[in-house]
């Protein structure tokens, strides 16, 4: 709104502009009583009436407090009468319009009536990332008509600051609410924007669209799988992105260190990602005797920890998932090769391990034991380290063989499938006839 709402009859406190200061506090208590509804909300300490937008202009909505001067209302609809004002927070985060006192009448967050400000930034503005509202806002009647001040208020309300004693305080946006202090000078003293009444009953001011903080989104439910050592030789790790506004993620952060200070962590993954909210995170790592870049170690302690960011760049702290040791050593690497490739029913087939056992150093050692199984071979299983087999049919054949090493670890490999052939025709050499 550009001009200010017409000043009701409450307002005949102008007479007093001229007057001292310490006259003007006086006064400003007698002639609360010229309104039963102004005499209301001053003495007595009772919650405001529901909260409800009086417009899609106005999208701050509720009650503000002072122990001075009694209710602020940032809305018409929080207060009786037929003016629509209200304070709004455009996309930009200016803040604009009108609250209403009735000790003090209209108080503009208007930037064209805010300069000359004491100190800083005069313009109220909102950071929807931090949620801190900064500058300034001010009481109309203490400038207005022709410039005067009453009793030498000039009417200056901060929203952010440092107070006497040097402790910093402010209005802040948590999400929609809004909560925090802004000081008035000695007039209208300190404004709480939330808060409970002596009743019980809470009051404040709560924001929508514009006015409500991104909020950051969080990393939760972190798992760890440990591989099987055999197939997988990985750890796989997951967590949850979400984001209490329903922001898409943007990244997120990973990292698994074998020191709990994360001071210098063997995987640090930094990975943009577009995923909606609540989604999962998953991240595989490699386990090695001697690892590389963006592996781990087997027989060592580990820490691992991730945190996410939303589509409007804020981040979530870090989340922690639980430490955890990798085994003494690798399992059994199994394989093996066959000759020849494509046998005969019946013909002899020579099977040779080329299976590697470990010990906790990482070198290779002699296994322990072998296991095969030879679907209509003869003999269909055997625990030779080179078994010889002949196949009792034609068709497709799997063969497994399962190494366990001196530790009792073991793993198993089953072959591609491989062709068994009828045995050719033999011959026998006659006379002819």
């Amino acid at each position: 709104m550009s001009k200010f709402p017409a000043l009701t009859d409450k307002q005949v406190i102008k007479k007093l502009r001229k007057a001292g200061f310490r006259f003007y506090k006086f006064f400003l208590i007698l002639l609360s009583a010229v309104s039963t509804f102004g005499l209301f909300y001053l003495f007595t300490d009772l919650a405001p009436k529901q909260d409800i937008l009086a417009g899609s202009e106005h999208n701050l909505p509720g009650w503000a407090w002072s122990a001075n001067i009694g209710w602020i209302s940032f809305n018409s609809t929080n207060h009786s009468g037929t003016v629509n004002y209200g304070v709004n927070v455009r996309s930009d985060g200016l803040l604009e319009g009108f609250a209403w006192s009735d000790n003090v009448g209209w108080i503009t967050f208007n930037s064209s009536q805010l300069g000359g400000c004491p100190s800083g930034a005069c313009e109220a503005r909102f950071n929807s990332l931090t949620g801190e509202i900064t500058g300034w806002a001010r009481a109309y009647r203490a400038i207005e008509p022709e410039g005067q001040t009453l009793g030498g208020w000039d009417g200056w309300i901060s929203l952010r600051g440092t107070a006497t004693d040097g402790s910093p305080y402010g209005v802040s946006a948590t999400g929609c609410d809004w909560e925090g202090w802004a000081w008035g000078s000695d007039v209208v003293g300190w404004i709480s924007f939330k808060g409970t009444a002596t009743d019980g009953s809470t009051y404040g001011v709560k924001g929508s669209g514009a006015a409500c903080a991104n909020q950051p989104p969080s990393a939760s439910d972190l798992s760890r799988t440990p591989g099987d050592y055999c197939e997988s030789r990985s750890d796989h790790y997951s967590w949850t992105y979400s984001d209490p506004d329903g922001d898409d993620q943007s990244q997120f952060q990973f990292q698994v260190d074998d020191n709990s200070t994360f001071s210098s962590p063997e995987v640090n993954r930094t990975i943009p990602i577009v995923r909606p909210s609540p989604s999962t995170n998953n991240q595989a790592v490699e386990v090695r005797h001697s690892p590389g870049p963006d592996q781990i170690a087997y027989n060592a302690t580990y820490y691992w920890r991730a945190r996410v960011w939303d589509s409007k760049s804020a981040e979530s702290d870090w989340a922690v998932g639980s430490f955890f040791t990798t085994p003494l050593h690798a399992r059994p690497e199994v394989n093996f090769s066959w000759s020849p490739q494509e046998p005969s029913v019946g013909e002899e087939t020579q099977f040779t391990d080329g299976s590697k056992c470990f010990n906790v150093a990482g070198s290779v050692v002699p296994c322990a034991s072998w296991s095969w199984t030879f679907p209509d071979g003869d003999p269909p299983s055997s625990t030779e380290q080179n078994p010889v087999v002949k196949f009792t049919s034609r068709g497709e054949k799997t063969v497994s063989l399962t190494v366990t090493d001196s530790g009792g670890l073991s793993c198993a490999k089953t072959s591609d499938p491989f062709r068994v052939k009828l045995p050719l025709p033999e011959f026998k050499e006659i006379p002819p006839f």
